[in-house]
């Protein structure tokens, strides 16, 4: 799928297909309260929007696998 013809609001499904993480680990993430942050439309429709998925990435983007303060590198990584 085109990124930049991708909606603002992305499906787990797609968002699966992005990120390269199982849905049930997405799911997983949901009911834990960690991961991407999500939008609920209804009881049962769950969306992500492409601006949250970004600010995701950027913050959980590091230099190297040692990094004991765990402090996150800006990568400005963008999907459109």
């Amino acid at each position: 799928m085109d990124l930049e013809s991708m909606p603002e609001f992305l499906t787990p499904k797609q968002l699966s297909r992005i990120i390269n993480i199982p849905e049930a680990t997405l799911t997983l993430y949901r009911k834990e309260g960690n991961g991407v942050p999500f939008v609920r439309f209804g009881k049962r429709a769950i969306r992500y929007r492409k601006t949250d998925v970004e600010a995701y990435v950027n913050e959980h983007t590091y230099q190297e696998t040692t990094d004991t303060k765990n402090t996150p590198v800006a990568a400005g990584v963008s999907i459109k």
